[in-house]
């Protein structure tokens, strides 16, 4: 038995900071599953509403940013920048990020 139900449908939408791939399973398994899914699997995350939502208020905010003072400020849009560099973790290090 599994430790944990596989999910109904693996490529169903994530809530947002959530990108990991699903894993169902562990060891050989696990990693025959991803091999086999993960391409749609990260199909899926990319086009779901609340990556598009993220994506279509960074391209259209980003542009009016003139230093790191305002970039900071916005938190929507400090959030898809650092994420996209994985230093997501860091967005509470406002002082630093600014420097």
């Amino acid at each position: 038995m599994l430790p944990f139900a596989p999910p109904a449908d693996p490529t169903a939408e994530r809530p947002r900071g959530l990108g990991q791939p699903v894993l169902p399973l562990t060891g050989v398994a696990g990693w025959a599953y991803l091999k086999r899914t993960l391409a749609s699997q990260q199909e899926s995350y990319a086009q779901s509403s609340a990556v598009r939502r993220e994506t279509d208020y960074f391209r259209e905010k980003i542009g009016t940013i003139g230093s790191a003072k305002e970039l900071v400020a916005d938190r929507r849009l400090l959030t898809v920048a650092l994420d996209a560099y994985g230093l997501g973790d860091e967005i509470d290090k406002r002082a630093f990020i600014e420097k």
